[in-house]
């Protein structure tokens, strides 16, 4: 086993998702990308679409983003290169009425010619990943991870659902706007709630996406060394 440094300096975007005051819209305050890194195109996201995003108290994650049908956040473009690898992060707790919502309900996604999308129960049309279901009124941790093999994998909850090495239309490289909470483009927006959606330009290893599955912050604290097996 190695002792690495800090994995800080590879967290390129990180919207902690906390920044208005509870039952205040989205529109009024923006959604902050805390991470101010000139070397990757992620932003800030803002309120798209209608607007009627709104910030809500959560007992269990105090305030967090809750999303609702006909809105959503946009930020930057990623630069997700799998000759490096990437990660997307974050914390979801999607509502059971989605199965019954016409289309499918996006969580979080990308597009760069084809719409690369994470939803309640399946990853699409970058790499295919099926056989989850996380409307269910509770909270769940995701992790999408993209590494040089190449291989896009799927970790809920720190265990892994599925890998996929097919990449549709050959999709390696995503350059485009990142949205959260649903989709510009189509009718498919997710009902829940949302925290800590972050980006690293590296594909983490098992064990930091359990640490993070466990409640560890997605910026460590100072002196953290993540162990690699």
């Amino acid at each position: 086993m190695v002792c690495h440094p800090p994995v800080r300096a590879d967290l390129v975007a990180y919207w902690p998702l906390n920044d208005g005051a509870p039952g205040t819209p989205v529109s009024d305050t923006g959604a902050d990308d805390v991470i101010d890194d000139p070397n990757h195109g992620a932003q800030d996201a803002v309120a798209h679409g209608e607007g009627n995003d709104t910030w809500e108290l959560d007992p269990e994650r105090g305030v967090v983003l809750s999303t609702t049908e006909g809105s959503r956040l946009r930020a930057g473009t990623q630069d997700i290169d799998l000759s490096i690898g990437f990660t997307w992060s974050l914390w979801v707790k999607v509502a059971r009425s989605n199965k019954t919502d016409t289309g499918a309900d996006v969580i979080i996604g990308s597009r760069n010619g084809i719409w690369n999308k994470l939803g309640y129960d399946q990853l699409q049309r970058w790499a295919t990943i099926t056989g989850f279901d996380v409307a269910d009124d509770a909270w769940h941790h995701i992790a999408v991870v993209g590494s040089t093999e190449p291989r896009v994998s799927l970790y809920i909850d720190g265990t892994l659902i599925g890998s996929d090495t097919t990449f549709h239309n050959n999709a390696t490289t995503v350059d485009d706007v990142l949205e959260i909470g649903g989709s510009s483009r189509f009718s498919e927006d997710i009902t829940g709630l949302m925290s800590d959606v972050a980006i690293w330009d590296e594909a983490l290893p098992v064990s930091r996406i359990q640490d993070l599955a466990n409640g560890g912050p997605v910026i460590p604290p100072k002196g953290f060394r993540l162990i690699l097996e």
